[in-house]
């Protein structure tokens, strides 16, 4: 699969609300976090030891889940840890997506990228 980002980074943006989120599957990087995933075991953590990138991902996902399906309420995800802020900012009465899709998303992108990248699958 070719993607068009090559850089060392992931992309960031001040705007997430314009770029799209993963949880709606509306994020740029949605098709790429998809193929790595298919990486991950279905269930238990990545053994492979030179895979780190990897199982961060699995974790950071199952966080980020947890946050959206769950309320982040799972302490076994360790929502709080992976996403600082994001439960407060996802727990507001109103208008809770800006603010909560401003820490996680810049957050999911970066694990989505940096697995890729170990995995092979950008260049």
């Amino acid at each position: 699969m070719s993607h068009a980002i090559l850089e060392t980074e992931a992309p960031t943006t001040n705007a997430p609300e314009e770029v799209g989120n993963f949880w709606d599957a509306d994020h740029p990087l949605e098709p790429l976090r998809l193929e790595v995933s298919k990486l991950i075991p279905h269930n238990g953590p990545v053994t492979d030891p030179d895979s780190p990138k990897l199982e961060r991902l699995r974790l950071v996902t199952n966080a980020y889940w947890d946050l959206f399906n769950n309320g982040g309420w799972n302490p076994g995800r360790k929502t709080s840890y992976y996403f600082p802020g994001a439960m407060t900012a996802f727990h507001q009465d109103t208008n809770w997506k800006k603010p909560t899709f401003a820490i996680t998303e810049p957050i999911m992108a970066k694990a989505v990228f940096a697995a890729a990248l170990e995995q092979g699958l950008l260049g």
